[in-house]
């Protein structure tokens, strides 16, 4: 019953939609600014898109919780299939973030093992990292906040 009611209060609160438009317009920017290689891409096609996603604080994005920006990046990523990686992710939340006024990083990082994996991205926001627990296992080579 908790579930239901925190779901009923979730779906009234208007914030919600505003954050739904521009997480689905974050990503389809990001998608194509990475289209080239859109399920895992490369380090320089990723670099290259981190400038383009920085946007600066918008004056009426209001929200309650950060948290709901990485649900929601983290959302679109698998909705209505899986395509995308930690990058797309990541470069969504990075914008959201910044655009919402949370300053944030976005980090690009190679295995600390020096196995053969394939690297990671995660966003730090407030110094912090946001989201999965990763990151810990990856050594940065690229961050970037402005």
């Amino acid at each position: 019953m908790r579930r239901l009611m925190k779901l009923i209060g979730y779906l009234f609160e208007p914030e919600n939609y505003a954050l739904a438009v521009r997480v689905v317009h974050s990503a389809w920017l990001v998608r194509g600014w990475l289209n080239e290689e859109p399920r895992s891409p490369g380090l320089k096609s990723a670099i290259a898109a981190v400038e383009k996603a920085h946007i600066a604080p918008r004056r009426n994005w209001r929200i309650s919780d950060s948290g709901k920006i990485l649900g929601a990046s983290g959302l679109i990523v698998r909705l209505p299939y899986r395509w995308g990686a930690c990058v797309h992710q990541s470069l969504i939340a990075y914008r959201l973030l910044n655009g919402y006024g949370f300053p944030a990083a976005i980090n690009i990082g190679i295995p600390k093992d020096g196995s053969s994996e394939e690297g990671h991205a995660w966003v730090t926001a407030d110094g912090n990292p946001a989201g999965d627990n990763l990151n810990a296992r990856f050594l940065t080579v690229y961050r970037y906040s402005k």
